[in-house]
């Protein structure tokens, strides 16, 4: 059976709690299919930080929001949720924007090696960048989600931990002095007055590379476990006339 491979963002979030609420964590969240999507956001990501090839260079050409906009747009048209998800990508987008402009944000193209699970997984916790906010170079993660969903302080914790093993202290020659951040924002509904909040992990204990993989692995298990499971449900309802045999498509 194809498993279908956890998002990062959520495996940072379970990773934080307790062994014995874990497996029921995860059986409720794979029950929820909410069809929502910041895809079209992050493909737009280049022109919002202004990532480019090479050196990072703050007298580079600015894109207008209008043509992200339009290719927001085009993205979401082709969602599940178009209307919902070009609402939510479109605010996300436009407060970003701005607070790269106010904060002379600019990124350089860089592929992070990813954190390898057992299962085949990559985990990435991270943006593909180098970045510099008013000068200061970062490693970020973007957690474009609302208060219910985004990252707290625990799951920021194993996102720095995992930044700092798998960035950090990989390429030292390269990240050692860069700071690690993790942006959120403080939502005021969708009032384009709501903020970006810059999370630093100045002055927070990370966890070891043992730690890490401990948990990430108790994660992955449970999460392939779960799916293995209702896939022998799904089979048995067949077998017994519980569940259709086929299913239309559609």
């Amino acid at each position: 059976m194809k498993i279908v491979p956890l998002n990062p963002t959520d495996l940072a979030k379970f990773a934080v709690l307790p062994q014995h609420q874990l497996y029921t964590a995860i059986t409720t969240y794979s029950s929820f299919v909410h069809g929502y999507t910041y895809s079209p956001l992050r493909q737009n990501f280049p022109d919002i930080f202004s990532i480019r090839m090479g050196e990072i260079d703050d007298k580079r050409a600015v894109v207008d929001f209008s043509h992200i906009e339009h290719l927001i747009k085009k993205k979401c048209d082709s969602s599940r949720r178009p209307e919902q998800n070009f609402k939510n990508n479109i605010w996300v987008a436009r407060v970003l924007f701005d607070f790269c402009r106010e904060n002379k944000v600019f990124g350089v193209k860089h592929a992070h090696e990813p954190f390898r699970t057992l299962q085949g997984f990559d985990v990435r916790l991270w943006e593909n960048a180098a970045f510099t906010i008013n000068g200061k170079k970062f490693v970020l993660l973007v957690d474009p989600r609302g208060e219910t969903s985004a990252l707290d302080v625990e799951s920021r914790r194993f996102v720095f931990s995992l930044m700092n093993e798998q960035i950090r202290k990989l390429d030292p020659t390269m990240f050692a002095d860069f700071e690690l951040g993790v942006l959120q924002f403080n939502r005021k509904g969708f009032d384009l007055e709501s903020k970006v909040v810059l999370h630093e992990a100045k002055g927070i204990q990370l966890y070891s590379y043992e730690e890490l993989k401990t948990r990430i692995a108790e994660v992955c298990k449970v999460w392939v476990d779960v799916q293995q499971e209702r896939a022998i449900r799904k089979i048995e309802g067949q077998l017994t006339g519980d569940l259709p045999l086929f299913q239309a498509k559609g």
